[in-house]
């Protein structure tokens, strides 16, 4: 089972990623020399790559290139037939932080990978409430440019009709 784990460099740590079984069946004392050393993650360089992606996610620049990435997107979705003003801001990054905090993988490497997939979750998750909206509104707009049809007038649906009750006509 030690094999698989690298415990000389810091690639043990990536390992984990992608076989997370390995690392607990991993030999007792190796299983611990790898926990130090992901918990001494602080104290080295990569630990500026956990807030680089933080940074790099929550930046104006991330926003505007989801703005622009969704946009592209409704459109593609919509087969052309709509086109969308860039969405409200805040309303945007409360989704970002939602999706940080649900997919984020929090690794210091590979960083540019991270942000493309966490970029893509958002615009996955907001897509098909404004595709909706959209429909929506353009039904509405439609409904409220034609003349509206007016209701036909009641008819009496009683069963007893017109009948006279016997005792009464005399």
């Amino acid at each position: 089972m030690n094999s698989y784990i690298n415990t000389q460099n810091y690639q043990d740590l990536k390992d984990i990623e992608f076989a997370p079984f390995l690392y607990f069946n991993a030999h007792d004392k190796n299983y611990w020399d790898v926990a130090k050393r992901a918990i001494d993650v602080e104290n080295t360089n990569d630990y500026k790559n956990y807030q680089l992606l933080e940074t790099l996610f929550f930046s104006k620049s991330n926003i505007n290139i989801i703005q622009k990435n969704l946009i592209k997107y409704i459109y593609y979705k919509t087969k052309g037939r709509f086109t969308i003003k860039p969405q409200n801001e805040l309303t945007l990054i409360i989704v970002m932080k939602h999706v940080y905090n649900v997919f984020g993988r929090y690794f210091a490497y590979n960083i540019q990978k991270q942000l493309s997939v966490l970029n893509d979750q958002v615009i996955i998750l907001i897509t098909p409430g404004i595709i909706t909206n959209l429909y929506q509104y353009y039904f509405y707009l439609n409904e409220i440019e034609s003349n509206p049809n007016p209701l036909d007038y009641g008819s009496n649906t009683s069963s007893k009709g017109f009948n006279i009750l016997r005792g009464t006509l005399r």
